[in-house]
């Protein structure tokens, strides 16, 4: 593998992440947004506010040219995340920053997060589902997959949950993301259960963490 470093994320990485987000997950941007991109903001606000809910909890892969071409968010804690949400004020941000026309969006994106994470948070309750450690987004760049970078960012991501002395952690996949799920299952990630969201299902995986 050429020259990549995995190392724990800085603030200043955001919009690289966030970038490299609408650049592997750009069916799902437009699925949400319709046929236009939103503006570099929009995202850059939601992964800053990611960040600095759990800065622990992120990580990059960064290549010797200090190009950004991969990354992964692992918080211990999720119910942070939206706690973080409104106790810091980022609801109120974003809702006047869309209101204000800054985001490039309309009443779409809206209609649709809000029916989608009804749905996740449904499976969520679930006693066997109810699971606070997750691999919340992991991506490579297309010209940098097959070498390694997902395995060295689920590394990170696997010690910081040690570190942290968690019990059990959960991510979901698109069951036809075949080379993402072979990453997972090495990993010692087990399907357990499925969940559904306006573009369709998505396959529940766990890891019980070692000791």
């Amino acid at each position: 593998m050429p020259a990549v470093t995995i190392r724990q994320a800085a603030l200043s990485d955001v919009a690289a992440m966030a970038a490299l987000f609408t650049e592997c997950f750009g069916e799902s941007v437009r699925h949400y947004c319709g046929s236009s991109l939103p503006r570099p903001q929009a995202m850059e606000d939601i992964f800053r506010f990611v960040y600095k809910a759990e800065p622990e909890a992120a990580f990059v892969a960064e290549t010797a040219g200090r190009q950004v071409v991969g990354y992964c968010f692992a918080p211990a804690c999720l119910p942070r995340l939206w706690i973080e949400a409104v106790t810091g004020g980022y609801i109120f941000l974003w809702f006047y920053r869309w209101f204000t026309g800054r985001y490039g969006l309309g009443l779409r994106p809206l209609k649709t997060a809000f029916f989608n994470k009804a749905s996740f948070l449904q499976s969520s309750l679930r006693p066997q589902q109810q699971v606070n450690a997750r691999i919340l987004s992991i991506a490579v760049s297309e010209s940098w997959r097959g070498q390694g970078i997902a395995g060295g960012l689920m590394a990170a991501a696997m010690n910081y949950f040690a570190v942290c002395r968690v019990g059990k952690v959960r991510l979901e996949v698109r069951p036809d993301n075949h080379p993402a799920l072979q990453v997972y299952q090495r990993w010692g990630f087990v399907p357990s259960g499925v969940t559904r969201d306006s573009q369709g299902e998505w396959l529940i995986m766990l890891k019980e963490m070692e000791g």
